[in-house]
């Protein structure tokens, strides 16, 4: 009854990163590069979304919304408008000149463009 020849000691697991935020000297915008939650508890970019499954066809630009990209949790955050997808209001658009918000994602250039030129509108709004 007494006899521990056969348990092994085992040392507890190490603890769960931190947050981890870091900005570029003279840029305001944040970057999470860790998280104990993960970006589920994190404000995030659609595409970034740990639970709708995200689609970016490759090399395209769609500008009606794709394979369920419409959906968003209460986290996710419109990439163009930088505001929370609820608040977005392109975020399905039937117009042809204003591609659907949910679709966009860093990784093409014509998406980067336009947060760009909604980034500047929303610097000029806050300058008047």
């Amino acid at each position: 009854a007494g006899d521990t020849s056969d348990v092994e000691e085992v040392a507890p697991p190490p603890p769960p990163p931190r947050t981890a935020l870091a900005a570029r000297d003279g840029e305001q915008e944040v970057q999470a590069t860790a998280s104990t939650g993960g970006l589920l508890n994190l404000p995030h970019a659609r595409a970034l979304c740990p639970s709708a499954p995200f689609r970016a066809p490759q090399g395209a630009f769609a500008k009606r919304p794709l394979h369920g990209n419409a959906e968003a949790c209460s986290r996710c955050y419109c990439y163009i408008c930088d505001a929370p997808a609820r608040e977005c209001t392109q975020w399905q658009s039937d117009y042809q000149k204003a591609p659907s918000h949910c679709n966009a994602h860093d990784r093409l250039t014509k998406w980067r463009k336009l947060r760009d030129g909604a980034k500047r509108k929303r610097q000029c709004a806050v300058a008047v």
